[in-house]
């Protein structure tokens, strides 16, 4: 038996830096923020400075229009995921070992966190 299921959204809010720059998107389940906020440098300086466990994949060409048909299109955008939720745990492991706070939406945020812990 095949079971699809649907979800369906009634309450999404998004949280808008500028007039067109998301940073974050809650629902009532989840929420996603753009790790920008909290390392201001790229995908490849995270993984490199926070995780042994996996490393942006470098696939020797710049990719314009994500292709969802090309598994190496797939492949790649899976290992960044993988590796940013990764390394996002270990930034936050390190920040609560030497400050004592959790990782917030960004780092002035997190700074007044410590400041007030």
């Amino acid at each position: 038996m095949n079971i699809k299921m649907f979800y369906f959204f009634t309450n999404i809010n998004f949280f808008l830096r500028t007039d067109n720059d998301v940073f974050l998107i809650k629902t009532i389940d989840f929420e996603l923020a753009d790790s920008f906020a909290i390392w201001p440098h790229s995908l490849k300086t995270l993984t490199e400075a926070f995780s042994t466990q996996k490393q942006k994949l470098d696939i020797g060409e710049e990719i314009k229009h994500f292709d969802i048909h090309n598994i190496k299109h797939i492949n790649y955008a899976l290992r960044d995921a993988q590796a940013l939720a990764i390394s996002l745990a270990n930034y936050d492991q390190f920040v609560y070992n030497n400050f004592q706070v959790h990782l917030s939406y960004t780092v002035a945020s997190t700074s007044l966190r410590a400041w007030k812990a």
